[in-house]
């Protein structure tokens, strides 16, 4: 059987999309260990902003991680919409 370079990409590019919401996943349960952990070890303070800041922190850096998830999305699809606009070259063999 012959595999093109297109199809190739098109099965890469599902596999990566796919991997997207496990990342994003990991990333919000992350955030609840480490919201749990900071409760857990901030529990005496009696002025809250330090828990609050410390919080916001993580909350915020799961933020961006999520969307640069999102981006690298954007951009697998991108790419792969200009592989498929792209005029198909001789197939290549299949592994």
């Amino acid at each position: 059987m012959v595999t093109t370079a297109k199809e190739r990409m098109a099965g890469d590019t599902d596999r990566m999309i796919e991997l997207i919401p496990d990342a994003e996943a990991l990333a919000l349960e992350s955030v609840r260990k480490f919201v749990e952990t900071v409760n857990s070890i901030v529990v005496d303070v009696r002025d809250d902003r330090l828990r609050r800041k410390i919080i916001d922190a993580g909350v915020e850096m799961t933020h961006h991680l999520v969307d640069a998830s999102s981006e690298f999305a954007q951009k697998i699809v991108a790419a792969a919409s200009d592989a498929w606009a792209a005029p198909e070259s001789s197939p290549e063999p299949s592994e």
